[in-house]
């Protein structure tokens, strides 16, 4: 009964906060604000040619059927370039990531984020990619209105916002952890000195780093890896295989480079763990110890002194 009442609390708290999150995110990505203002420009003083554009003839014609400003529906590139934060609100509305587009080599964030001036070749490379998924989308709904425009930028948007959501979880985790064993580290007095890149000498010879893939390194005073400690934070058991999965390819690499002699651990949030991924956890090669994320950070507990144990705290 204890257990479930801790989850429940856990899921409310995780959840206010993400509701929460969300509501800022809306604002800061300013849906309202980009549609207010592509509105009050008059699109007709561009230049419309439709097949350098990538619109789709048939496309054009619903919008214009349906009432629909062109510069509130087709990504034209002048008005990127005037107004390059306007990126955000086509990419959106075409449904598709910032990852995506720096996966296909298009890189928008600094534009969205930063309004960083676009060049003539870039904004027509956006425009024209852009383009091509709103004329697929327009085709397929002849009947489309402003309002699921609205709406269909309001779910790229809350995509947008479980993705940041996730990675701020994800980091909040993994920098409690590492500032636990940081404040150990200099509450025993053991450091020597910190380099500039996050590197704790201690002065019997040890190195403690703090990084990514894994978390936490240690090296003993020969400068080989002894311990390997990998950190996920997320605690919705909808993400857990993701969150193990990414763990375990971190730790089996490290495990095969050191021959095995490195030890492995994994630190996790319990109320996200499904049986089957404890189950995995506990059969894995890779990963020598597990531990709860929400113990490890208890002051005191029994859980947090084997885990600092294991690093030799």
């Amino acid at each position: 009964m204890r257990r479930k009442e801790e989850k429940e609390r856990a899921w409310e708290r995780d959840q206010l906060q993400r509701a929460l999150f969300f509501h800022k995110a809306f604002h800061e990505y300013g849906l309202i604000e980009l549609a207010e203002r592509l509105d009050q420009i008059k699109g007709e003083k561009y230049k419309w040619d439709l097949s350098n554009l990538a619109i789709s003839e048939t496309a054009w014609n619903i919008a214009i059927h349906r009432g629909l400003k062109p510069v509130l529906v087709f990504c034209h590139p002048d008005v990127i370039m005037e107004n390059p934060k306007f990126v955000a609100y086509y990419r959106m509305l075409a449904i598709l990531s910032q990852k995506s587009m720096q996966n296909i080599g298009l890189p928008v964030i600094d534009h969205e984020l930063k309004g960083k001036a676009l060049d003539k070749e870039k904004a027509n490379k956006l425009a024209v990619t852009l383009n091509k998924v709103i004329s697929s989308i327009i085709e397929d709904d002849p009947e489309i209105t402003r309002l699921e425009l609205d709406m269909l930028r309001a779910m790229s948007a809350g995509t947008q916002a479980d993705g940041s959501w996730r990675n701020r979880k994800g980091d909040e985790a993994e920098n409690a952890v590492k500032a636990l064993v940081k404040a150990v580290i200099k509450e025993k007095d053991l450091l020597r000195y910190v380099d500039e890149r996050d590197r704790w000498v201690l002065k019997d010879g040890r190195v403690f780093v703090f990084q990514k893939d894994p978390d936490i390194v240690v090296y003993n005073k020969e400068k080989e890896k002894v311990t390997a400690v990998e950190i996920k934070g997320g605690i919705d058991p909808a993400g857990v295989h993701e969150r193990y999965g990414a763990a375990l390819k971190t730790l089996e690499k490290v495990k095969k480079e050191t021959g095995g002699k490195c030890r492995t651990i994994f630190v996790a949030a319990e109320v996200s763990l499904t049986d089957a991924a404890k189950q995995k956890i506990n059969e894995s090669e890779y990963m020598d110890r597990f531990f709860a994320i929400e113990e490890v950070l208890k002051n005191e507990s029994s859980v947090q002194k084997e885990f600092l144990t294991e690093l030799n705290l």
